[in-house]
C-alpha cells in the first residue's frame, strides 16, 4: 500500500466520523423546564433523569433545570416522599410533584402503640406481607435475612428444623444476644411456630428510643410480629399450594479412587517406602461418599388456606397451614425432617359505636386471637469429625464400598464374631461395609449411620389473647389485654443393638457381679449389660401476661400530643420430666418401643428418671 492510498483511507474515515457526530448531535435536544411543589413554588433539589440512562441533573433554588437528551426521550422527576412522574421531553416543561400521601400516612408499630411513619425518628424497619411474598423460606426467622438493614441472620445448619441466629446491630449482651420477640403483644421465646402466610407485618426496633418501653429486655432489639386481620367486605377464601424439590447447590469436593491412590503412593514414596497401588488409573472413580449421603430431589410441600372478611361490626380471619420439609441428608431414611401444622383465628367485634352521637364512652371493641401449632421434627448430628454422617463421608476412602459383598461378609464372621449378628443392614438385608477402626477411629460408614434409628421431637403450642379497647373521651383510650402461651415439648429416642466398627458398637454382654453379705461372704452373679435403650422427655412451658394501657392521642391543627400510661404483669413457669431405660423388650416393633417396655432394673443402673417443677420461674411487673 502506497502513501497516497493511505491518505485517502484516513480522510475517508475522518469524514465518516464527522458525519456520524453531526447526525448524533442533530438527534439531541436541549430541554429546559421548571419543577413545582404542591403549592406552586419552585422545587429545590428534585432529580431529573433521562429514563434508562445515567444522564441526569437536579433543579436549582428556583426549581429550574436544563438537560440535553435524545429526541423522544422520557424524563423521570423524583424526590423523597413525593410521587415520581415520567413525561416526554419537550421544551419549557412545567412539572408539579405531589406528596406521596400513602407513604406519609403509613404507620409503624412502636411498643404499645402506633405512629405515622413521617414523624418517627427512631431506628425502625418495617416488613410487610408483600415483602414476605418474595421469600421462599419456611421459617419466619430465616425470612428476616436481607429484609432489614442492621439485622444479621445466620442459619445454624442445613437441617430443615434448624433455626437462625438473629442479631440486631451486633452482639448486645455477653450470654444471650437474641432479640425480644413480640407476637400480637405477647412475648415469645421464638417465632418458629408462626406460619409466614399469617403475618401482616414485622417491625424491627433497633435502638434504645424505639424499644424503651420494654426496658432491659430490648437490649438486643425487638422484633414485633402482627398477624393478619379480617377486612370489611365480602368473604374471601384463598388456597395456596406449592411443591418444590431441594438439592445441594454445592458439595465438598473430594478425591476419587484414582486420585486417592496416586496421593497415597506419593506419600509412601516420600517416606522412602514402596507404593501401595500398582495401577491407580485402573481404580476408576470409586465411591463418592459425599454424593452418596445427599438425597436427590428432597421434597418440600406447603398448603395454606385462609378465610377472611367482615362488616362494620365484625371482622374475622381464619387460616390453616401445613408444611412438610425433608432434609437433604437423612431425609430418605426418615432421620431429618420438619413438619408443621398451624391453625389461627383472629376475630374482632365492635360491641357499640356511638362516635357520631357523643365524644365520651362512645366505642367498645373486643379482639380474640387463638393460634395452635403442632411441630414434628428430627435431625442428624451436626457436622463433626467425631462420627457425624457428613464428617465421616469427608474422611472415608473412595476405595471402600458402601455395601459389603458376600466374600467380605464372610470375613466379618471371623474378624468380628461377637458383633457380626448386629452389623447394620439395609431394608433388603444387604450388610453395610464396616470401616477399619484402626484407621478411622470414631468415623464409620455414614450410610449405615443414617440407617439407624434416631431421636425425634414434637411440640404442641397454643397462644391466645383477648384485647379490649374503650374510648373514654376524645383522644383518650383504655386498652386491656390478657394473653397466655402454653407449650408442650416431647422428645423420644431409642437405640437397638448395633455394630458399626470395633470402636463403635452396642449389644448385650454378660459380666460377673460380686456382692458381699453382712458376714463378708462373697457371691457372684451374672449381670446383663444391655445394648438397646429408650428415652422419653416432656417439657411444659406456661406464660401469662396482663396489660392495661391508658393512651392519649390528639391533634390540634399542625400539632399532635400523645402520652401513654401503662402497667404490665408477666409470669412464666416451666416443668420437665424424663426417663431412660435399657433392654428393649420389642426392639423390632416400633409401636411397642417405650421406657415401660424394657428389661433393665433400677438397682443395676438400667432405669433412670428425673424431673423438675418451676425450674426457671420468672416474674415481671412493669409500669
Amino acid at each position: 500500500m502506497n502513501i497516497k492510498n493511505l491518505k485517502q483511507i484516513v480522510l475517508t474515515v475522518i469524514c465518516l466520523l464527522g458525519i456520524g457526530s453531526a447526525t448524533a448531535w442533530s438527534q439531541s435536544i436541549r430541554v429546559k423546564g421548571t419543577v413545582l411543589d404542591e403549592n406552586g413554588a419552585g422545587f429545590i433539589g428534585a432529580g431529573v433523569v433521562q429514563k434508562g440512562t445515567t444522564n441526569g441533573t437536579m433543579t436549582d433554588a428556583k426549581g429550574n433545570f436544563e438537560i440535553t437528551v435524545t429526541q423522544g426521550a422520557i424524563l423521570q422527576f423524583t424526590f423523597i416522599s413525593y410521587v415520581p412522574q415520567e413525561l416526554p421531553a419537550t421544551q419549557n416543561m412545567k412539572v408539579t410533584l405531589l406528596p406521596d400521601t400513602q407513604t406519609i400516612e403509613e404507620t409503624v408499630v412502636i411498643g404499645y402503640g402506633v405512629q405515622k411513619k413521617s414523624v418517627v425518628t427512631a431506628a425502625i424497619s418495617s416488613i410487610t406481607s408483600e415483602d414476605l411474598k418474595i421469600q421462599s423460606q419456611t421459617r419466619v426467622d430465616n425470612m428476616l435475612q436481607g429484609m432489614s438493614s442492621g439485622v444479621l441472620v445466620t442459619q445454624g445448619s442445613g437441617s430443615p428444623d434448624s433455626g437462625s441466629q438473629v442479631r440486631v446491630r451486633g452482639v448486645g449482651t455477653i450470654h444471650n444476644s437474641d432479640p425480644l420477640y413480640i407476637v400480637d403483644g405477647m412475648p415469645a421465646g421464638s417465632i418458629d411456630f408462626i406460619n409466614p402466610n399469617d403475618i401482616e407485618r414485622i417491625e424491627v426496633l433497633k435502638d434504645a428510643a424505639s424499644g424503651a418501653v420494654y426496658g432491659a429486655r430490648a437490649a438486643n432489639g425487638v422484633i414485633l410480629v402482627t398477624t393478619k386481620k379480617g377486612k370489611e367486605g365480602k368473604t374471601h377464601v384463598s388456597y395456596d399450594f406449592s411443591y418444590g424439590l431441594q438439592n445441594p447447590w454445592r458439595k465438598p469436593t473430594v478425591l476419587n479412587a484414582t486420585e486417592y491412590a496416586i496421593m497415597m503412593n506419593e506419600g509412601m514414596l516420600n517416606d522412602g517406602k514402596a507404593p501401595i497401588y500398582n495401577d491407580p488409573y485402573s481404580l476408576g472413580e470409586g465411591t463418592d461418599w459425599v454424593d452418596a449421603i445427599f438425597d436427590k430431589n428432597s421434597p418440600i410441600v406447603k398448603h395454606d388456606v385462609n378465610v377472611s372478611g367482615g362488616n362494620g361490626k365484625v371482622d374475622y380471619s381464619i387460616s390453616g397451614g401445613y408444611l412438610s420439609n425433608k432434609g437433604t441428608i437423612g431425609g430418605s431414611f426418615d432421620r431429618s425432617y420438619y413438619n408443621r401444622m398451624t391453625l389461627r383465628e383472629n376475630v374482632g367485634v365492635v360491641i357499640f359505636d356511638k362516635t357520631e352521637e357523643r365524644n365520651w364512652l362512645n366505642k367498645l371493641t373486643f379482639r380474640n386471637q387463638i393460634s395452635y401449632a403442632h411441630i414434628r421434627s428430627a435431625s442428624i448430628s451436626t457436622n463433626s469429625e467425631y462420627g457425624s454422617p457428613l464428617g465421616s463421608a469427608l474422611g472415608m476412602s473412595p476405595l471402600d464400598p458402601i455395601y459389603a459383598d458376600a466374600q467380605t461378609e464372610e470375613k466379618y464372621k471371623i474378624l468380628y464374631p461377637d458383633g457380626y449378628p448386629y452389623i447394620i443392614r439395609n431394608s433388603a438385608g444387604v450388610p453395610y461395609f464396616i470401616a477399619d477402626a484402626g484407621v478411622y477411629n470414631e468415623q464409620a460408614n455414614p450410610i449405615a449411620m443414617l440407617d439407624m434409628p434416631g431421636g425425634r421431637s414434637s411440640t404442641d403450642k397454643i397462644v391466645a389473647g383477648l384485647n379490649t379497647e374503650l374510648n373514654l373521651f376524645d383522644g383518650l383510650k383504655f386498652r386491656n389485654s390478657v394473653s397466655l402461651d402454653l407449650a408442650y415439648v416431647y422428645g423420644n429416642s431409642y437405640s437397638k443393638e448395633y455394630f458399626l466398627t470395633s470402636k463403635s458398637y452396642k449389644y448385650d454382654t454378660i459380666t460377673e457381679k460380686e456382692t458381699y453379705d453382712k458376714d463378708g461372704n462373697k457371691s457372684v452373679t451374672d449381670k446383663i449389660n444391655y445394648g438397646s435403650s429408650a428415652s422419653q422427655t416432656m417439657d411444659r412451658y406456661y406464660t401469662w401476661q396482663v396489660e392495661n394501657v391508658l393512651a392519649y392521642d390528639k391533634t390540634f391543627g399542625r400539632h399532635t400530643v400523645n402520652a401513654v400510661l401503662g402497667q404490665s404483669a408477666l409470669r412464666s413457669t416451666s416443668a420437665s420430666l424424663g426417663a431412660s431405660a435399657n433392654g428393649l423388650m420389642y426392639p423390632y416393633d416400633t409401636w411397642k418401643i417405650s421406657v415401660n417396655n424394657t428389661l433393665g432394673k433400677q438397682e443395676n443402673g438400667d432405669r433412670n428418671g428425673w424431673g423438675s417443677w418451676n425450674s426457671i420461674p420468672y416474674s415481671l411487673i412493669s409500669y
